[in-house]
This record gives C-alpha cells, sequence and structure tokens, in this order.
C-alpha cells in the first residue's frame, strides 16, 4: 500500500509540474475538462486560481483525493488521458483556443 501512495504522490508532482506550465486561460479550460471528466471534481468546490501558490495545494488534495479512489487497474490509463490533454491545452494555437473560448461563452 505504500508503494501505491508514493506512485499517486509521483503522479500528482508530475501533472502538477504541468499544469503549473499552462497560463491561466489554458489552465481554466483544462480545468473545465477536468470537471467534466471526474464527478470528484464536479463535486469538489471551485477553486480560485489567484496565483500558483495559492492554488497548488488545492488542485494537489483534489488529485490526491480523486487518484486515490480510484481501482489501481484504471491508475495508468487515468494518468495519460490527463498527461495527453494537459499537453493539448499546452501546445493547441491561439486562434483555436479563442474559437473554444467563444463555444464556452455561448453556452
Amino acid at each position: 500500500m505504500e508503494t501505491l501512495q508514493i506512485l499517486i504522490q509521483q503522479m500528482i508532482t508530475d501533472i502538477s509540474f504541468e499544469i503549473a506550465r499552462l497560463d491561466e486561460v489554458r489552465l481554466s479550460m483544462f480545468l473545465r475538462w477536468l470537471r467534466s471528466h471526474s464527478r470528484r471534481f464536479r463535486a469538489a468546490g471551485p477553486i480560485k486560481i489567484q496565483n500558483w501558490e495559492s492554488f497548488d495545494t488545492p488542485i494537489k488534495n483534489e488529485l490526491g483525493r480523486w487518484l486515490t479512489a480510484l481501482p489501481i487497474e484504471w491508475l495508468p490509463a487515468e494518468y495519460h488521458l490527463i498527461r495527453t490533454e494537459l499537453a493539448w491545452w499546452r501546445k493547441v494555437d491561439d486562434r483555436n483556443l479563442l474559437r473554444l473560448l467563444m463555444l464556452v461563452m455561448k453556452k
């Protein structure tokens, strides 16, 4: 069990490092995706993004609760999915980002 907790902590560290690389708009869109992907994140209170220091602990806590609650066999796939989504948001060009923002604002 201790090995599992170490693995989950490493996943949280890697994911939070990638999250910190996003600008504010991409971060907001990623969090929107994460909330739609996970009931646990939907149920969590809003995470305010004032600066990285105030955001880092709450997001790590939510990731920890979520990953710990997953069946162990789901962890690799969820970790890969989150990392893939983060990479996509980091690389999306400004034109497509603007289009996505316009779609979100229409809802």
